[in-house]
């Protein structure tokens, strides 16, 4: 029975990415909300206000960190990144070893 919780709770159709909203009437309010072009639009201009430029390696750890939930994983990240450049392309596993290679 507890397996069928988890399905009935999740949320049916086209969702959208509002982990603050909780019930389904209120993601429902929220996407018809988003249909409306005005809407979306204002949302847009917010979006960018917010936007915040990474392009040093302190705020690339940052980012990295709270990604990974783990400091030294950030700091092994913005290390990876320096060094691979802002066009490169790092791959990152999961691995039950310690160390890295």
């Amino acid at each position: 029975m507890a397996e069928n919780q988890g399905e009935a709770s999740k949320p049916k159709g086209r969702t959208h990415n509002f982990p603050e909203v909780t019930s389904a009437k209120s993601r429902d309010a929220v996407a018809t909300a988003l249909k409306n072009p005005t809407t979306r639009a204002m949302v847009r201009e917010e979006r960018h206000k917010q936007k915040e430029l990474i392009d040093d390696n302190k705020k690339i750890e940052e980012v990295a960190s709270i990604s990974s939930k783990d400091k030294e994983v950030g700091k092994l990240i913005a290390e990876v990144m320096e060094k691979v450049g802002k066009d490169g392309v790092v791959t990152v596993d999961d691995s039950n070893a310690i160390g890295n290679s």
